[in-house]
């Protein structure tokens, strides 16, 4: 959703309740879709920078854009 020029996602801050706004998306490869739809939604909880620790912390292939749609990745 976009609203005054500000993009916001479905993803809430658990602290503040507010939508997360550091990352844009982030795809990952996995086995199983669950596995890879915690992997993202979790990544997507942290700021860009701890969050691409934490996806290479997983051994994880991931894609992941930030607000800017700064592409990051990692192969596994």
């Amino acid at each position: 959703m976009i609203t005054d020029n500000t993009r916001y996602c479905h993803i809430l801050n658990p602290k503040t309740g507010y939508p997360k706004n550091s990352i844009s998306g982030i795809n990952i490869i996995a086995d199983q879709c669950v596995i890879a739809g915690s992997i993202a939604t979790i990544g997507k909880l942290k700021e860009k920078d701890l969050a691409i620790n934490w996806l290479v912390e997983q051994g994880t292939t991931y894609v992941l854009a930030d607000m800017h749609l700064k592409i990051s990745d990692q192969k596994a």
